[in-house]
This record gives structure tokens, C-alpha cells and sequence, in this order.
């Protein structure tokens, strides 16, 4: 089974390093707003951004863009040259969100659209780990929808790669898994790289006061505004790192 990695083992733990520090930043926040205002919950709603903001100051890839979903869901795209995948588009997502955005009630309509860019990339990923259809990760996730002919044109001229960049957290909310995935049209996901082991060896640290915060965070909340949305390419923002 040949090597199907995306980043190197120093590149992946700045990865790791970054959602870190942008998840520590958003309990900070959390924390400093828990105190100077009588009610704070609608900040658990901006990890996201925490997430987001944190990987593009970090510049583990080459540009970025600001996307926007629904009237005010804002999020960030990041752009990457890989010699493997080719022109490549990466979003941030957690774990448990993802399920939610691809369940057949609530389906996210602008991931499903992004999946139509692996079409040719995820039959090779198949083929080189000896996976048929019907394996990996079933999650039905998209269910059939109209295509977005503009949509269709922009992005899968653009880009030979779509992956998410997974996050989980434990019943301590403490991050445990960070994964690369690639979707397919046909609601799987392929895990193309599992980078979990550079938690442990991230010099990202929590304090007291922060791990007594993460024990009392609810559970994820699921942004609805991401739900049959596909982002407004046209208003986007996009920086070079380079």
C-alpha cells in the first residue's frame, strides 16, 4: 500500500500546533467573557473562527479565503500545491459537526458540491489501498442534489483535491484526533492521513484555569447556517502566504 500522506511529519505537527493554539485562544476568550458579561454563551459559536483564524496566521499553507455561508456563517478555505494531489482545498471541520452536516435531514449542500473535485483523486486513493466500492467510512452523507453550474465550474476547474481536516474532542473536551479526510460523491469518507500522535508532542499548552474551563463547555453546537448553503465564491477574500 504506497505512502497516500499529505503533509510531512514537520508540517503536520504545525498543523496540530496551530488548531491547538487557536482552540486555546477561544477558551481564553470564553473564559475572559464569562466575566465580564452576565450571559456568554452564543461565544460557543466562534471556535470555528478561534480554529480557522489560528491555522491561517500559521502559514502551513500557501493562501487562504474567506467564504461565506448563509447570511452570516463566515469560514476560511485553505489552498495548498501538493506533488501527490495537485492543486488542493482544504476546510476545517470537528468531528461531530461533520456528522450533523452530512445527515440526510440537515445535508450540507456545499460540502456535497466540493466532493464532485475528487472525483478522479479518490478513485486512485481507492485503488492504491485496494479499496472497492462500498468500503471505508459509510456515512450517507449526500443525497442527491441539483448541481450548481457556476459552482461546478469555479471550483472543480480550480482544484484536483478536496480534504477536510478533522478534529475530535473527548468527553473532557480535549482534542484526541486530528485526521485528513477525503469525501466522496457517494457519502464516504477516506481517511488519507491520521495526525492525532502530534497532540501529544505539541508544545501548545493548557492551563489550570483552561483545563477547568474545557470541563465545563457544552456540547458542539452545529452552526444551522451551513445546512443547503453553497459559499458565495464571488464575495470571498482570499491572502497569499506567500
Amino acid at each position: 500500500m504506497e505512502n497516500t500522506d499529505v503533509f510531512s511529519s514537520e508540517e503536520s505537527q504545525a498543523i496540530v500546533n496551530a488548531l491547538l493554539r487557536g482552540y486555546r485562544n477561544h477558551i481564553d476568550d470564553r473564559i475572559q467573557k464569562s466575566k465580564e458579561l452576565r450571559v456568554s454563551g452564543a461565544f460557543a459559536w466562534t471556535k470555528g473562527n478561534f480554529l480557522d483564524s489560528a491555522l491561517a496566521e500559521s502559514e502551513c499553507f500557501e493562501s487562504w479565503r474567506k467564504q461565506k455561508a448563509g447570511y452570516s456563517w463566515e469560514y476560511l478555505e485553505f489552498e495548498l500545491q501538493n506533488e501527490k494531489y495537485g492543486d488542493c482545498l482544504f476546510i476545517i471541520k470537528g468531528s461531530k459537526r461533520l456528522h450533523s452536516s452530512y445527515n440526510t435531514k440537515n445535508k450540507s449542500q456545499y460540502l456535497s458540491e466540493y466532493a464532485k473535485i475528487n472525483r478522479e483523486t479518490v478513485e486512485k486513493v481507492k485503488k492504491e489501498r485496494g479499496i472497492v466500492n462500498g468500503q471505508g467510512v459509510q456515512l450517507e452523507l449526500f443525497p442527491k442534489e441539483d448541481s450548481n453550474s457556476t459552482f461546478d465550474d469555479v471550483v472543480q476547474t480550480r482544484y484536483q483535491s478536496f480534504f477536510i481536516i478533522r478534529y475530535e474532542t473527548d468527553e473532557n473536551s480535549k482534542f484526541v484526533k486530528v485526521e485528513i479526510v477525503m469525501p466522496d460523491e457517494l457519502g464516504n469518507l477516506y481517511l488519507i492521513q491520521d495526525m492525532s500522535q502530534y497532540i501529544s508532542s505539541s508544545n501548545v499548552e493548557f492551563n489550570d484555569e483552561q483545563n477547568v474551563a474545557l470541563l465545563n463547555l457544552p456540547k458542539e453546537i452545529i452552526p444551522m447556517e451551513e445546512f443547503n448553503i453553497i459559499p458565495k465564491i464571488d464575495t470571498s477574500t482570499e491572502v497569499s502566504n506567500n
